[in-house]
């Protein structure tokens, strides 16, 4: 995976493909301008941005251990998803499919070999299922912002 870094984001640089589990139902299609499913497999277009794992206290301790490390696969797969949920392109039943990806894609890790122990990941997973349907509320603007240019 190429990205970089901008502030508190990450800037998706290549398109990124992904053979969604097949426990997700093979007829879901969607086509967003920066996520797809087609004939079960997720692409990620280059220009998406997402803000890596969501984890407590992320900016506090990010001079001492890097909570991304391991799960830079897993936090771009379950964004983009959780975005298509939000938006209402995919039901929001598919949260628990989501997470139980996000946390799959943990212990298998990165590109760089990096991954999480199975105590780790597992801890995320329960993390992610105590609020199940945290950042699904449909918003007509993302985050109720508006930006002008």
């Amino acid at each position: 995976m190429l990205y970089s870094k901008l502030g508190k984001w990450f800037i998706l640089r290549e398109d990124e493909y992904y053979r969604l589990p097949t426990r997700w139902s093979l007829s879901l299609e969607c086509k967003h301008r920066f996520i797809q499913i087609e004939n079960g497999m997720l692409i990620i277009k280059a220009g998406y941005a997402w803000d890596g794992s969501s984890v407590p206290f992320k900016q506090l301790t990010k001079f001492i251990w890097n909570s991304d490390k391991g799960s830079m696969n897993a936090s771009l797969v379950h964004d983009a998803l959780c975005q298509l949920m939000r938006i209402g392109f995919i039901s929001t039943g598919f949260k628990l499919l989501a997470d139980e990806l996000y946390r799959d894609l943990c212990l298998t890790g990165d590109a760089d070999g990096n991954k999480l122990s199975r105590w780790n990941a597992n801890l995320r997973f329960k993390g992610l299922r105590m609020a199940p349907n945290a950042g699904l509320k449909k918003e007509k603007y993302p985050r109720n912002k508006i930006y002008k240019v």
